[in-house]
């Protein structure tokens, strides 16, 4: 995605606000507003499962959320992801930070949805999110 490749090892303006320990919390609470149903995977603290209807059609998805510690993801944890679930699994790799040039060429050869940091602003946006960013500033 445009945008979301970006050059930084922390999340850029507002997302920086988000505690690095909280990213998760934080990505699923948000998919939650913007309509999905969010479960975690019990064996893992990055991933959790989304679905949600939308026009008839159901549609899921394997969360994978980067801690902003990792900084920008590379290729080779996105290689990770890739190898990591079924080919079947819809994947949706989601940074704060955002994601390298040799990322965005794995994700896209192997169907993985990538949102980074411009994406998830614009989501926060569109859900009417944004006090999620004031909650995580005042912790």
């Amino acid at each position: 995605m445009t945008g979301d490749a970006m050059g930084a090892d922390r999340p850029p303006g507002r997302l920086a606000a988000v505690d690095g320990d909280a990213v998760f919390e934080f990505v699923t609470e948000l998919w939650r507003r913007a309509g999905w149903t969010v479960q975690s995977a019990d064996a893992r603290d990055d991933v959790a499962y989304a679905a949600r209807t939308s026009n008839g059609e159901r549609r899921r998805t394997v969360l994978r959320v980067f801690p902003s510690s990792e900084g920008l993801v590379s290729g080779a944890s996105m290689r990770g992801v890739v190898a990591g679930f079924q080919p079947a699994d819809r994947v949706t790799a989601v940074s704060l930070v955002g994601f390298a040039p040799d990322a965005l060429g794995v994700a896209d050869a192997h169907g993985v949805d990538v949102v980074g940091p411009e994406s998830v602003e614009r989501l926060l946006e569109a859900s009417g999110a944004t006090d999620l960013l004031e909650t995580e500033a005042e912790s």
